[in-house]
């Protein structure tokens, strides 16, 4: 056949892109995972002086699939291209590998064999690293590289050479008219609420679905003399995992954008900003009062999307996704926060692959969208499940162990899920604690909301004697403070998490985006 199938992963991109404080920084290179690639095979061939172009299959997230005519042509292209992500990085690595291709046996299986072959590499190749400093050398204080760079303006700045590929591509991007915004533009107000949240969004098992419609779809055409690979780059093409979340992500930054200048008024910074947008790998920054009801709708948005545009069957190919939100101020050390916001993401994902959470009669597409977040006071709390299996814990009115967090939540769509941890009774939690919102005579105010979130913690005794006081009184809440799940099996403290977090809720955007979801609009007619 002659015909050379190859696949390529750089490795290193998310700790390339936010090892730095420095926003500006992030930005620069955010756009590095869907460019890094075809960038690197542009090089290549004007290089290697190669008067055609590489017949891709597949690029986004810094992954590709392609096709070669030669094993020669293949190793050359990929060679000069490995180079090129190095020099025009300092930090990432190109991991290549390629078979040679058989018309007489299943493309399926012929990928998967790629697939292991990659997997292979990657897994025998060391971490991408770089020679640190000599003796001699200044140090980086955050990555502790050598200082390439010193830069003298209003003040000496120390740069690495990561750092100063990054603010080069920053020149390039001055047209942008975020591009000078800080984490500090962003705040509601400062000096008086400097919230902002990170917010880490990644679907749900979306590489071994793609490689499940690959082995059922994707096939040679024998007959097809002129281009046996018809069928199969169809199927590539119908696979719209990017394409999707791309356009999601459009569609909540306009409902969003909108709020901003229609109802809030405003003209100055975004509420929200993208910083990352690589496939099914979605990062942003927002201010904290909408960061749950944002995130909400996006997981809303994304589950009416298929990610197979040849088939309407959306049980077997729907979309779904979790999210991790790291609540930090301003000051605090950005790719910290962003950690944290991938760590309560793998949570979310662990609860949603849990033995009585995913959802067995649909062995296609088992799993819900799920959100955990976490309030960053201190550096310490970025190890999300030391800290909660340290703090997370108390006893409930009968001296029964119990859990403070509820959370991860299921915004659910429709499919099976545990009603128990449904988003939507949390956010009703929430609403039934803020006074401001919720009228209605015996409802608890902020004090008393505050002073049950101390409770909680202390145990037995104290929310014993917090319950008696609080009926004595007449404030009531909808649900028992602890209540036991029967798929886990453990007590819950259910108002907690609300007590948490009611601070950091904009309740007129979480009315905006309920309305929307709800009714399918965004007219101002809603608020």
């Amino acid at each position: 056949m002659g015909k050379y199938l190859a696949k390529y992963d750089v490795r290193g991109i998310q700790t390339f892109v936010f090892r730095t404080n420095k926003l500006k920084e992030i930005r620069a290179v955010s756009d590095l995972p869907e460019r890094i690639i075809k960038d690197a095979a542009i090089y290549a061939l004007k290089k290697l002086e190669i008067n055609k172009k590489i017949e891709w299959l597949d690029t986004a997230g810094g992954n590709a699939v392609a096709v070669f005519d030669s094993k020669e042509e293949f190793e050359a292209v990929s060679t000069t291209m490995a180079f090129y992500v190095l020099k025009e990085t300092y930090s990432l690595k190109l991991v290549y590998a390629c078979i040679e291709l058989d018309e007489n046996k299943a493309f399926s299986v012929q990928y998967e064999e790629l697939n292991e072959k990659l997997g292979k590499l990657k897994s025998e190749m060391p971490e991408p690293a770089h020679t640190g400093a000599f003796p001699i050398c200044r140090q980086d204080y955050l990555t502790g590289f050598p200082i390439a760079k010193i830069k003298r303006d209003k003040e000496t700045v120390f740069l690495t050479r990561e750092s100063v590929i990054k603010l080069k591509e920053h020149e390039k991007k001055k047209a942008d008219p975020d591009v000078y915004l800080e984490l500090d533009d962003m705040v509601l107000e400062k000096g008086v609420d400097s919230h902002l949240a990170v917010i880490h969004i990644d679907g749900n098992n979306m590489g071994n679905r793609i490689n499940d419609i690959i082995r059922k779809k994707a096939h040679f055409d024998k007959e097809n003399k002129d281009d046996s690979f018809k069928t199969i780059k169809s199927t590539f093409k119908s696979i719209t995992v990017a394409k999707e979340f791309k356009k999601v992500c459009q569609e909540v930054n306009e409902i969003v954008d909108k709020y901003r200048k229609e109802i809030l008024e405003e003209n100055n910074a975004p509420l929200i900003y993208s910083v990352i947008a690589a496939g099914d790998d979605i990062t942003y920054v927002t201010r904290a009062n909408i960061a749950l009801p944002f995130t909400k709708l996006f997981l809303k948005k994304i589950s009416e999307h298929n990610m197979y545009s040849d088939s309407e069957d959306h049980d077997t190919y729907g979309i779904n996704a979790c999210a991790g939100i790291a609540f930090i101020k301003s000051h605090f050390p950005f790719s910290d926060a962003y950690d944290l916001a991938e760590k309560c993401c793998t949570s979310a994902k662990k609860r949603a692959k849990s033995e009585g959470f995913a959802d067995k009669e649909n062995k296609d597409n088992p799993y819900g969208n799920w959100i955990d977040f976490e309030i960053c006071t201190h550096i310490k709390n970025t190890e999300l499940e030391t800290s909660r299996e340290k703090y997370g814990n108390t006893t409930d009115t009968e001296g029964n162990d119990a859990l403070l967090h509820l959370r991860p939540y299921c915004v659910s769509t429709g499919n099976k899920s545990n009603e128990f941890f449904e988003y939507d009774k949390f956010e009703k939690r929430v609403c039934e604690l803020d006074k401001n919102f919720n009228e209605q005579s015996g409802t608890y105010n902020r004090s008393r909301a505050k002073t049950l979130r101390q409770v909680y913690t202390e145990g037995k005794a104290s929310v014993r004697t917090f319950e008696k006081s609080a009926e004595s009184r007449g404030y009531k809440l909808k649900d028992k403070l602890f209540e036991k799940d029967e798929t886990t099996g453990k007590t819950y403290a259910l108002y907690y998490d609300a007590t948490d977090i009611m601070d950091l809720i904009d309740h007129k955007f979480m009315d905006y985006v309920n309305k929307i979801i709800d009714g399918g609009g965004d007219s101002d007619e809603q608020v």
